[in-house]
């Protein structure tokens, strides 16, 4: 009678056994972490930009890891702090090599730590995947590991100045920027493109320092410009504005992505009811097919700026590379960037030349109305956008 009791006893531990055994392969913990090193600032004055961008890849891998079809792989997040300086930057890339998990890097915020990191990033085989930078710089110098999201600056500048030109019908058109600066490459690619569609393109190219306001819309007015287009930021070069309404000029006005922001509309909203601004950034309250990922990002970020929302696109394009070719290296996660056809993100379907631009760049025209920007229309037609 024991020897019944004790065969049925472990027959039943057996059982046991073997149902713990079946939960774990059901519930399989994960193979194989893969994870996107991010490198911005996150310390200094610079510091709310970089978590804003940190925030959007974060968001991004949420997302993933919550509806992944597949238990075997996780993404995870790796930040570092630049703080926007080029030696910390090249460190930090560095560091993020010699992490096997590491399939790419995300950043950076500013254009010198970002050109910093080329080589180490070339070198070690690991993609690059820039969220909002723009300079043309950027892809200039050969390096076949950059993958970038915006529009560069020379395209865009030929695209504004197409839409504007179509629409708008300016006789002649004063580009304003920065000699050398930021804005430099887009006002000369504006004015390029304004010429060949056989208008008349003014460039003021302004020396460092203060603008001078009040002379540059005296130069604007005496030359009967009914067109201004400012390829800079509206903390730069915003002063212009009131200058040009105090001056009694009445034409139109045109801005590139530095003036795409909240505090734009804060300082000087009623002076751009009328005006074309362009960005990379599309109306997402109109694009198709986001709505829920749109939805959950608010809910975990709150409110969704350009750099979180192009930050959350970038790690979208990792990751759908790394799924597109299994991919459990940086050296396979970089030949699916290069070879694979469009990414469908938050910002609409990507996809990326030899030079790591956006094959088909596109810009988003908005003018201001009361506290937001009232959307225009885009350089070309897009289905993203209904």
């Amino acid at each position: 009678m024991m020897r019944r009791k004790r065969f049925i006893a472990g027959v039943a531990a057996a059982a046991m056994l073997a149902g713990r055994r079946s939960a774990r392969a059901q519930f399989a913990p994960f193979a194989r972490q893969l994870t996107l090193a991010v490198s911005v600032p996150l310390s200094g004055s610079l510091a709310d930009y970089g978590n804003q961008i940190l925030a959007g890849v974060r968001g991004a891998i949420d997302e993933t890891n919550r509806f992944s079809p597949s238990p075997e792989i996780v993404f995870g997040m790796r930040p570092f702090d630049d703080r926007n300086r080029p030696e910390i930057a090249i460190a930090n890339a560095q560091i993020a090599a010699a992490d096997p998990t590491v399939i790419a890097l995300i950043g950076g915020l500013t254009l010198d730590p970002t050109l910093a990191i080329l080589p180490a990033c070339a070198n070690a085989s690991l993609p690059l995947i820039i969220p909002t930078i723009t300079r043309d710089d950027l892809t200039a110098r050969g390096y076949h590991c950059v993958f970038r999201l915006a529009t560069p600056d020379a395209a865009a500048g030929r695209l504004a100045a197409q839409r504007i030109g179509l629409d708008v019908r300016p006789r002649a058109t004063a580009v304003v920027a920065r000699d050398r600066g930021y804005g430099y490459d887009y006002a000369r690619s504006y004015a390029a493109q304004t010429r060949a569609d056989k208008r008349r393109a003014d460039e003021i190219l302004l020396p460092p320092g203060p603008p001078d306001a009040a002379g540059i819309a005296r130069t604007i007015l005496a030359a009967k410009n009914d067109f201004v287009f400012i390829a800079g930021t509206s903390a730069d070069l915003g002063s212009l504005l009131p200058a040009l309404h105090a001056a009694g000029y009445a034409g139109g006005i045109g801005a590139s992505d530095g003036f795409y922001d909240e505090e734009t509309i804060r300082t000087y909203g009623p002076l751009l009811a009328d005006a074309w601004i362009a960005t990379s950034m599309p109306p997402l309250e109109r694009a198709a097919g986001i709505a829920l990922q749109l939805a959950d990002l608010r809910r975990e970020v709150g409110t969704v700026g350009t750099l979180t929302v192009f930050a959350y696109a970038a790690a979208q394009v990792a990751i759908q590379a790394a799924r597109r070719l299994n991919a459990t290296s940086r050296m396979t996660e970089l030949r699916a960037l290069q070879e694979s056809g469009g990414f469908q993100t938050l910002v609409g379907t990507l996809s990326f030349g030899f030079d790591g631009n956006p094959l088909d760049p596109n810009l988003y025209f908005y003018r201001v109305e009361k506290d937001r920007f009232v959307y225009r229309t885009a350089a070309h037609p897009t289905s993203f956008v209904l």
